[in-house]
């Protein structure tokens, strides 16, 4: 028979008069009666007690008392853990492309969003030598953009294009834009000194518009082409000339046209479409009638001239001259 001992907090907890086979595992069950303590780890011969395994089996030799030993096993407490708040400051480079207004070439510039439009305006004028102090930039919409702010909050998108000018004041030369009849800005550049007529005429052929049936406005004041931009009052730069077409403006007059001859038979004989068309015919049919035509640009009214001259109508040779109205 064999005496077994549990040590728990320096006492003894004794179980006396076990047979050499009796289980481990019976021995705590019995002890745990009489010990609610949780978390309990139990040892003999410093080691871990196999519950499975027998008296005999972990009895030292010629011993006849077998001690074991109970710990409680405090579960060891995690450390918190640590939060780190990591600040991502994302800096998204974009590309953006700057039209110098008075010598309609672009440059390409990449920036971060993350930098103010001041920078950007630095790297243009230096490509520029020119002075920061005096250009600013503004986008498609016509806004002027904040220097003091950054690209992002600007609205500046990858790819955009903003506009370099010069700050309001007199320079050298003028830049205005002239807004055509379907509202687009065509930017201009001229010296104060010198007449707006070569500038009129240059638009005039890029929107193909009649420049003599065609008037320059200045806040809905007529502008001679011949005068200046010093000639007129309370201009400066980036102001916005309208214009307004003259219609109608170049009449021409059929004569000898057959009575019987409509108007649509006159227009399908002239080819090119006039704005307005008047045929007026003798009720006796005696003597020949004539014809007015009306033309918004003065090389149709040439065009029609010319084929009432070189061709018959109707077996009639007739004549057509220019009327200025």
């Amino acid at each position: 028979m064999v005496d077994v001992n549990v040590l728990f907090q320096g006492k003894d907890y004794p179980q006396q008069g076990l047979a050499p086979n009796t289980p481990l595992g019976e021995i705590i069950k019995a002890f745990k009666l009489h010990n609610s303590s949780p978390n309990l780890k139990f040892t003999c011969n410093k080691r871990k007690v196999n519950v499975n395994q027998t008296i005999s089996q972990v009895l030292p030799p010629k011993q006849t008392t077998l001690i074991i030993h109970a710990i409680e096993d405090k579960p060891k407490s995690k450390p918190a853990k640590q939060v780190t708040t990591v600040k991502t400051i994302v800096r998204t480079k974009i590309t953006v492309n700057i039209d110098f207004f008075s010598l309609f070439r672009f440059h390409r510039f990449e920036i971060k969003t993350d930098k103010n439009l001041s920078h950007l305006i630095l790297m243009f004028c230096k490509k520029e030598n020119s002075n920061p102090d005096e250009i600013c930039f503004y986008n498609d919409s016509y806004e002027i953009l904040d220097p003091n702010k950054t690209i992002e909050a600007n609205k500046i998108k990858n790819n955009a294009i903003l506009h370099a000018r010069r700050k309001e004041g007199k320079h050298k030369d003028l830049n205005f834009w002239i807004e055509d009849l379907e509202n687009r800005r065509i930017p201009v550049v001229l010296n104060w000194g010198e007449p707006f007529k070569k500038q009129f005429q240059k638009f005039c052929e890029s929107v193909n518009l009649d420049f003599e049936n065609t008037l320059f406005c200045f806040k809905d004041e007529i502008i001679d082409p011949d005068s200046t931009p010093n000639d007129i009052d309370q201009l400066k730069d980036y102001e916005v000339f309208n214009i307004i077409e003259k219609r109608p403006i170049f009449t021409v007059l059929v004569e000898n046209v057959p009575n019987s001859a409509t108007e649509n038979d006159l227009m399908e004989f002239i080819g090119n479409a006039p704005n307005k068309v008047d045929v007026f015919a003798d009720e006796e049919g005696k003597i020949p009638g004539y014809a007015t035509l009306s033309y918004y640009r003065q090389s149709d009214a040439y065009m029609a001239i010319m084929k009432c001259l070189e061709e018959e109508f109707q077996g009639a040779q007739m004549y057509a001259s220019l009327q200025i109205i």
